[in-house]
C-alpha cells in the first residue's frame, strides 16, 4: 500500500496509474464498509466554487461519521440558493 499522507489530490496527473487504482480500491472498500477512516479531532474547511447544499451536507455527514467536524465559509454555499439549476421554481 502506498502512502498518501501529506499529498494533495488536485489532478490525476499528481499520481501514477497504480496509485490511482489503489485510491479507487480504497474508496470502494470505504463505500462497502470494509474499511473505516477516523477524522477524530480533525476539522475540515469546506469551500465550494458553486453553492451546493447537497454536496456541503454530504461532506459534513461523512466527516461526522468519521468523528470529525466541518466548517463551511459563510456565503459560499447558502441554503437560499439552488446548485446548478437553471429551471424550476427557484430560478430567476
Amino acid at each position: 500500500m502506498g502512502t498518501f499522507a501529506g499529498r494533495d489530490f488536485l489532478t490525476t496527473l499528481d499520481f501514477a496509474p497504480d496509485e490511482i487504482r489503489e485510491l479507487v480500491d480504497m474508496a470502494l472498500d470505504l463505500k462497502r464498509g470494509e474499511r473505516r477512516v477516523s477524522f477524530a479531532g480533525r476539522v475540515a474547511a469546506l469551500l465550494f466554487f458553486n453553492p451546493s447544499l447537497r454536496t456541503r451536507l454530504s461532506c459534513e455527514a461523512a466527516l461526522a461519521r468519521g468523528g470529525g467536524t466541518a466548517t463551511a465559509r459563510p456565503g459560499v454555499a447558502r441554503i437560499s440558493q439552488r446548485s446548478n439549476r437553471s429551471s424550476g421554481p427557484w430560478s430567476k
